[in-house]
């Protein structure tokens, strides 16, 4: 059985079970001690973003002309901070005629796993209205945080509701109680007022 020793992530402060070769190995090489890889990475990225030299101009892939920063886009993820096309060609990628939802539906297919045939599908299933509230379109895509798994499609504020909520029955339910509850009280107050009048 191995040693373990509880550490604090360089990156984001948890205290994590690390096992005593991989400390000393780490601290031998003079690495900082992750809780995770994705972790790491993140943070060695952060580091050298801070160190790298953002030059004052950048090139368009698209229409190759090299302009300064501020004609691109911010960008969370880009080294440079500022998105690959510039807002011109940026904006011109977009709107070309079905290139929006040819976008949108790439990105659902990247990020759930979802085509527009399955989405198609979970739309009539539905009824053509969300889930939860029935309300028309616009539906968005609802997924499991932990799993990833397509759960169905809901309007906007439903997803948010949902997510605000941590995805947990138990917060869910308690929320229904204290509305129901605060009802209640409600129409106690308002009987009251009435019977005093």
């Amino acid at each position: 059985m191995k040693k373990t020793t509880i550490v604090v992530c360089a990156g984001c402060g948890v205290s994590v079970e690390k096992p005593n070769s991989e400390i000393k190995r780490n601290l031998r090489l003079g690495r900082s001690l992750f809780c995770s890889k994705s972790c790491a990475v993140k943070t060695r990225f952060a580091e050298h973003r801070k160190t790298y030299v953002i030059p004052p101009e950048k090139k368009c892939p698209h229409c190759h002309n090299t302009k300064p920063l501020m004609e691109f886009s911010p960008s969370a993820t880009a080294l440079s901070g500022r998105q690959s096309y510039c807002k011109t060609c940026n904006a011109t990628r977009i709107k070309t005629k079905g290139q929006q939802s040819k976008f949108k539906a790439m990105r659902k297919e990247r990020m759930y796993g979802i085509t527009p045939e399955m989405e198609a599908a979970l739309f009539i299933k539905q009824g053509g209205v969300c889930a939860i509230c029935k309300s028309p379109p616009p539906l968005t895509v609802d997924h499991c945080h932990k799993t990833g798994r397509i759960r169905g499609l809901l309007c906007g504020s439903c997803n948010r509701g949902i997510g605000l909520l941590k995805d947990n029955i138990d917060i869910l339910l308690q929320a229904a109680r204290y509305l129901k509850q605060a009802a209640r009280t409600k129409k106690t107050s308002s009987t009251k007022r009435k019977s005093a009048a």
